[in-house]
């Protein structure tokens, strides 16, 4: 693809990936802000990019210039990253179990595991944080979390 550098990208989100963060780093993207900042947030940053400067919401501006050594990466095995994908594109343990020809109760199991290793309350929250750590498979086009099937459009 060839970037024009001309367009300019300005990325509402309601979380940052360490995908996001490489199209930050690529200069793909020229701004964020967080879905809840308030409207006069919104409105400076888009006359910031507008302006050709940049602008990050101050909690993404941490996660640039901090260190994100810190957290902890989970180690999954291939048929748990199977399963997290499938979840991510909100098939049911029935469905999953069908697709990788397994037993409901063995789908449950590992999603009972996946909860346990990344300290997860609820699938949304193993979710956002497997795709944080780019834990879910690239061929999937569906993550609530952070909107991949848009950002993927900016390639």
């Amino acid at each position: 693809m060839i970037h024009d550098s001309s367009i300019k990208t300005l990325l509402v989100t309601n979380m940052v990936n360490k995908y996001i963060l490489r199209l930050i780093r690529h200069e793909k993207i020229q701004g964020i802000v967080l879905k809840c900042s308030d409207a006069e947030e919104l409105i400076f940053a888009l006359k910031q990019v507008a302006d050709d400067k940049k602008y990050y919401s101050s909690l993404v501006a941490n996660l640039i210039f901090n260190d994100s050594s810190d957290m902890e990466e989970v180690r999954i095995s291939k048929r748990e990253k199977q399963i997290l994908t499938l979840l991510a594109e909100m098939k049911t343990t029935s469905e999953i179990a069908d697709d990788l020809s397994i037993s409901p109760s063995t789908v449950k199991t590992h999603r009972r595991n996946l909860l346990q290793k990344f300290k997860a309350k609820s699938l949304l929250c193993l979710l956002r944080l497997a795709c944080r750590q780019n834990l879910l498979s690239e061929e999937t086009d569906y993550c609530g979390c952070c909107y991949k099937k848009f950002i993927g459009q900016l390639n």
